[in-house]
């Protein structure tokens, strides 16, 4: 299977490539443009990554900076992940002060005594996630199905979990969010933003029910989500899991899908149609 050198959607821009002198340790940054244009509310790095265990590495490198967080990498097309987030925050007014006591936050999240209107600092994480939580109570895992295959790739769910490489595209970001479950990080990076995807919400859904069942969410980009399991599955567990994801997708391929999870702990979803 031949995958192309990065992903895109809707005619977007590819991001930049790695410089070749790229450094081997994760960087913070403030920049927005490093997070594909999109101002983080957690510490944020600048990662390199060139395969999916490697992004693993570099995230476990963020992790001992912040063993109080989780951390959540971005993954595909970051620029376009960055642009989506940015749409989705204001979609479903995730950054919404009303009701909210602004007394503690920094003097430069105000302007003439009022609120600039945009979120900007990690004091200010808490209130977005608190609005993210508020939106959750309203929104359930829909009926309606993806397709099985991604049509703009070519490339079926249990061949992206057989090459997991293929939506690893450096340079990337990882946030460390100050939340316990690992659902609650998609409030740091909410994507799903057109209609015929996975809302932020349907998304945290999903991964709540996946992560009762051992999966722990480690990375979202624009199309895909990667979770990570805590033991390798048994028979049993596979076939249980693939019938759980199967029923997310039209003319899923439970055999397909069971086979690419054997002797795995990965496990890659698409969350767009």
């Amino acid at each position: 299977m031949k995958w192309p050198g990065w992903l895109k959607r809707r005619n977007e821009a590819p991001p930049e490539p790695a410089p070749t002198d790229a450094p081997r340790s994760p960087v913070l940054t403030t920049d927005p443009r490093d997070a594909g244009g999109l101002t983080t509310l957690c510490p944020t790095y600048v990662i390199h990554p060139t395969s999916f265990e490697d992004l693993r590495h570099w995230r476990q490198m963020v992790a001992a900076r912040h063993p109080d967080a989780l951390l959540l990498a971005s993954l595909d097309s970051l620029s376009q992940a960055g642009y989506t987030a940015s749409h989705a925050l204001l979609t479903h007014d995730l950054d919404a002060t009303n009701g909210h006591d602004l007394s503690t936050l920094p003097e430069r999240c105000f302007e003439d005594d009022e609120h600039i209107g945009y979120f900007s600092t990690q004091e200010e994480f808490p209130i977005r996630l608190a609005n993210f939580r508020s939106g959750l109570e309203k929104a359930q895992l829909r009926d309606a199905k993806l397709p099985w295959l991604d049509a703009d790739h070519d490339v079926t769910i249990d061949e992206v979990n057989f090459d997991p490489d293929a939506v690893v595209h450096g340079p990337g970001i990882v946030q460390a969010v100050p939340v316990e479950r690992s659902a609650d990080m998609i409030s740091a990076f909410p994507n799903g933003y057109f209609s015929d995807d996975l809302s932020p919400f349907e998304m945290h859904h999903l991964t709540s029910k996946l992560e009762d069942l051992g999966y722990q969410l480690t990375a979202l980009g624009a199309s895909y989500l990667a979770f990570w399991g805590d033991t390798y599955l048994t028979a049993p567990q596979i076939a249980e899991r693939s019938t759980i994801i199967a029923g997310l997708y039209e003319e899923a391929d439970i055999d397909l899908l069971n086979d690419a999870l054997k002797g795995k702990r990965h496990l890659i979803l698409r969350y767009t149609a």
